[in-house]
């Protein structure tokens, strides 16, 4: 999801979480702010939220944010069965459950 913002007066646009302005220098400063990582993978929106994140730092203004598609049922189950399978290998907890106290 394309999101465009503007910063004096310069448009800039964040895609793919990676941002492309006209004037090198305001593209990098806004480059800067994506970390290393890439985006957190609980985030179906990543572009939007770091457009929301810099406009608040920066005080710019977001001028247009392409239309929003949630994620399909297969984006999603990739997205999170490293999460679903990494759960499955945890060890069931040796509890026993507690006593009803019915008193």
């Amino acid at each position: 999801m394309a999101v465009i913002i503007e910063i004096e007066g310069v448009p800039a646009t964040i895609d793919g979480y990676t941002w492309s302005c006209e004037d090198s220098e305001i593209e990098s400063l806004l480059n800067s702010f994506i970390p290393e990582e890439g985006p957190t993978g609980w985030d179906p929106y990543p572009d939007h939220s770091m457009a929301i994140y810099v406009c608040s730092v920066l005080g710019c203004k977001i001028t247009h944010v392409d239309p929003d598609t949630p994620p399909t049922a297969d984006e999603l189950s990739q997205r999170y069965a490293p999460i679903f399978e990494a759960m499955k290998a945890q060890p069931e907890p040796d509890v026993e459950p507690p006593e009803n106290n019915t008193e």
